[in-house]
């Protein structure tokens, strides 16, 4: 229900400043998906250096993530993005510990440079039961 106020208050702050990128590094915003990334829903808290970065979704199945960013940001007509691989853990009530690994990319639009989309894609392996699951996640964030 609150979803669609907080999106559309997020886009509107970005668009006060579209040409400005740099920021401290530091990332709030909301995630959903079945990864290490991001738990069902959560709250996700990120910084993101010039290689490396950290991020923990903050939910119902707690998760902490690392970052490798092996290359700089690559412009775009529409949008400017760079790859990263990441590896975490999540605590999931009902299945234990995950632990999970994958890629994904920060995209930012060119119209709301401080906006961040995060698709991210992986794998995730619960020891409990012994078994890897595909993973998938998607993030909306706000530089700051």
């Amino acid at each position: 229900m609150f979803l669609p106020i907080i999106l559309s208050s997020m886009l509107s702050v970005a668009s006060a400043a579209p040409t400005e990128r740099h920021t401290t590094g530091l990332r709030a915003g909301l995630c959903a998906g079945l990864s290490t990334e991001c738990v069902l829903g959560a709250i996700k808290v990120e910084y993101a250096g010039k290689f490396v970065g950290a991020n923990v979704g903050l939910g119902l199945a707690p998760t902490a993530n690392l970052k490798l960013y092996p290359q700089p940001f690559k412009e775009r007509t529409g949008f400017d993005w760079r790859p990263y691989v990441y590896g975490g853990s999540g605590l999931v009530l009902f299945a234990g510990f995950i632990h999970g690994a994958g890629f994904g990319a920060d995209i930012h639009p060119k119209r709301w440079q401080r906006v961040l989309i995060q698709p991210s894609v992986g794998v995730n392996y619960t020891p409990d039961i012994q078994a890897a699951t595909p993973a998938a996640a998607v993030s909306l964030s706000m530089g700051f």
